[in-house]
């Protein structure tokens, strides 16, 4: 309502240009965000674990729901202590500054193989990983002409 004419559009001022109403809005902003935590159990293989990022595996345990719960029977000890972790982590930092609409919790089975071989009688090796069977050879001893890697 114009505070000039109270509404009535008798006067017309350059509030309401004789109308008497008022356009008013309240300006919201909405940032809607993802938070990840990424565990990665590897028992020192050598392997570059950020590869495992371009790649899918088994899914073994899908939960997704408001909020999740730790995972406790999973056979490996260190995976449900993953979980606790991460979802205490999650609460600490985000539960008194944001809203948690949704979670979801997945263990994935990545395939790893490391292949060592000899060539020229010096020893090296390559990992094939991941559904889609990717190559990461460090130390490839010959970088053209390979119909392998």
């Amino acid at each position: 309502m114009c505070n000039v004419c109270s509404g009535l559009g008798t006067t017309a001022c350059t509030d309401c240009a004789g109308t008497g109403k008022l356009l008013t809005y309240i300006e919201m902003q909405v940032e809607w965000k993802n938070n990840i935590f990424e565990y990665v159990m590897d028992e020192r293989t050598g392997f570059p674990t950020e590869l495992f990022k371009g790649v899918k595996g088994k899914k073994l345990f899908v939960d997704e729901q408001y909020l999740v719960h730790p995972v406790v029977s999973f056979p490996i000890c260190a995976i449900n202590q993953a979980s606790r972790n991460a979802i205490e982590q999650h609460h600490a930092q985000f539960g008194s500054t944001a809203r948690i609409l949704r979670q979801r919790q997945t263990i994935e089975l990545v395939f790893l193989t490391k292949v060592e071989y000899e060539w020229h009688r010096k020893s090296y090796s390559y990992y094939v990983y991941g559904n889609e069977h990717k190559v990461y050879a460090e130390d490839y001893p010959k970088k053209c002409g390979c119909t392998i890697v």
